[in-house]
Order: structure tokens, then C-alpha cells, then sequence
């Protein structure tokens, strides 16, 4: 086996993780390097994941997919980070090297824990194994020492092989399905369609063209979870004076046409508005926000919204002259 050269300093750690953008904020999480007597052993306390960093590390190690999924980030959604996790740390000429020197010599503490890998860790080096040992960590907290007390110390992972990801909760899987989840806007359609009249309810229906229920999956190897978001009420809001129908459907109205033009002025309707006053200065402008549901296996989670682009309505005054008859 190959031993270190007089004078050769071993491989401090050091490993910087990939970081990605959320949100227009780029994120990423590094590996610190050690003072000079070498590495801290893995499970020391919070080096590299942690916080906000954490994420990049953690989400790129996750694949999203589902009608929800656009690719966009909810950076409003908070998901704790996690209080013990796994990263990669050396490779194995590196961990041989680190070993010899630190661990075999005596240089450092807690070598009973490393001697269940001792051959391995020579064993790969002897074959020039590709990949990365992975080692465990914790925030410094007592629930992260109990959490990384169920992770194995140090895991090799070989070149093409998936990562040891057990680590991460269902429920932070679910978390982070939920800020991917891209609820979608209404398209509105108002009856009269051209010209609505004083007094005359202006009927709202709408489109959604994903569907009224929408799903995002976030999966590793070893788990994926799927968070559901359902189409709830429809809010309408508008800059001309007179009355709201509401909260609607989802779809808006539910009136057929034949309904809808046998309706006079002044009925209570199920979805729309009422104008008191006719859009002299332009047309008014009418806008709907659709709130979703968000569930994971059947537990609520959120709330969210989605507004659509206004729709304008012209409305006029019937005229009419009263000879006292």
C-alpha cells in the first residue's frame, strides 16, 4: 500500500457542494476546511449543511415532477432544515490518506468507531475505487445527536451509484413538493359578454386549463411523497361600484346560458357582479383569485392563491322615459 511521502501534508477537508437558484437567490453549502491537526470526524456538529445553505445542498439531491411542477420555487413555503444529515467528503485515495495518517497513528480521537471500515477503506484505495465516502453530521443540537446516532458514521458511495439520502424526513420531502407546487390562475368570461347594463348582474365563469387539482412528487431513491392541491372558492374583485356575487365555484357560475339570459335586473346570482353606475370613463375591470387546497396524504398544509388577468366590462344605462302612465 502507499504510504506518505516524507514532508506531504494530508488532504484537509475541504469540498465544496454544489450550489443551485431558488428564488433568484443563489445558495450554496461548503465543506469547511480543518484547523492543522486534520478533519474533524464525521458526526462533530454542523460543518457544511446547514440553514439556508442547506437547501441548495439538500434540494439538488431531490427530483420534482407532477401537473403542478413548473420549475418554479415558493420561497415563502418554511421548511426547517434538517438536524442531521449526510454529505460527501473524500474520495477514497483521500479517506486511505486520512486514515493512515490520523486515525491508524493515533492522531485523534474515537478510532474504535472506524474500525469496522478500516478494511474497506484500505481495500478501495487498493483497487483505485471511483466515488465518494459520505460521511454523517448534525447541527450540534440533542435531537440532531440522537438523528445522527441512527446514521452510519462514514458509507461509501460508488460512481454512479445513488447517495444515501435516508436521512431526509417524508415530511421535508412534502415540504419541499409543496414550494415547487405551481397552482394555476382562472381565465374569466363575463355574461353579457360585450356590454353589461345598470342593475343587470354580469355573470363570471371561468377556466382552468391543468385541471382543478394539481400534484407535486418529491423523490429520492429510497422515498418520494406527493402533496395535492384542489381548487377551492373563486374571489372576485373589481374598480367599478355596485355588488360581488361571492365567494364562486371554482368554474365560476354554474347558471346555464338559457338561465343566465332569462335573469332580470336586480337578482341575486351565484357568481358575478352588479354595477350601480355606468363605466362612462372606460370599461371596469373585473379580476378572480382561485384558492387551492394543498394536502399531503390527506393532512392540510396550505393555502394558496393564484390571481388571473382582469377581464373588462363595459357597462351602460338603459334609458328609458316615464310619461306618468
Amino acid at each position: 500500500m502507499r504510504q506518505l511521502r516524507s514532508g506531504q501534508r494530508p488532504m484537509s477537508r475541504c469540498l465544496a457542494v454544489a450550489g443551485i437558484m431558488l428564488g433568484g437567490i443563489f445558495l450554496s453549502a461548503t465543506i469547511t476546511g480543518p484547523a492543522a491537526a486534520g478533519p474533524p470526524p464525521p458526526g462533530s456538529d454542523g460543518a457544511g449543511c446547514g440553514g439556508q445553505s442547506c437547501w441548495a445542498y439538500v434540494e439538488s439531491l431531490v427530483h420534482f415532477s407532477g401537473t403542478g411542477y413548473t420549475g418554479a420555487v415558493n420561497g415563502a413555503i418554511a421548511i426547517p432544515p434538517p438536524s442531521c444529515w449526510m454529505q460527501p467528503w473524500m474520495t477514497a485515495a483521500q479517506m486511505y490518506d486520512y486514515y493512515e495518517t490520523y486515525i491508524a497513528a493515533g492522531n485523534t480521537s474515537g478510532g474504535a468507531a472506524w474500525a469496522p471500515y478500516a478494511q474497506q477503506i484500505k481495500d478501495l484505495y487498493d483497487s483505485n475505487a471511483q466515488g465518494v465516502w459520505w460521511a454523517s453530521n448534525f447541527d450540534g443540537s440533542a435531537g440532531g445527536s440522537v438523528c445522527v446516532g441512527n446514521l452510519p458514521m462514514i458509507q461509501w458511495v460508488a460512481a454512479g451509484a445513488p447517495p444515501p439520502l435516508q436521512w431526509i424526513p417524508p415530511r421535508t420531502l412534502a415540504l419541499m413538493a409543496l414550494s415547487r407546487m405551481t397552482v394555476q390562475a382562472p381565465a374569466l368570461t363575463t355574461n353579457p359578454a360585450n356590454n353589461s347594463y345598470v342593475d343587470l348582474p354580469t355573470f363570471v365563469t371561468a377556466t382552468v386549463s391543468r385541471g382543478l387539482a394539481l400534484f407535486v412528487t418529491a423523490s429520492i431513491p429510497t422515498d418520494s411523497e406527493t402533496v395535492w392541491a384542489r381548487a377551492q372558492d373563486l374571489y372576485l374583485s373589481t374598480n367599478g361600484p355596485g355588488s360581488l356575487f361571492q365567494p364562486c365555484k371554482p368554474l365560476g357560475s354554474s347558471y346555464s346560458a338559457a338561465q343566465m339570459a332569462a335573469t332580470g335586473p336586480g337578482a341575486t346570482i351565484d357568481c358575478g357582479a352588479r354595477y350601480g353606475l355606468p363605466s362612462t370613463g372606460g370599461p371596469y375591470s373585473l379580476s378572480g383569485t382561485l384558492l387551492w387546497r394543498a394536502t399531503w396524504n390527506g393532512a392540510f398544509l396550505a393555502t394558496l392563491s393564484a390571481t388571473g388577468a382582469p377581464v373588462t366590462v363595459p357597462v351602460a344605462e338603459i334609458q328609458s322615459i316615464n310619461r306618468g302612465h
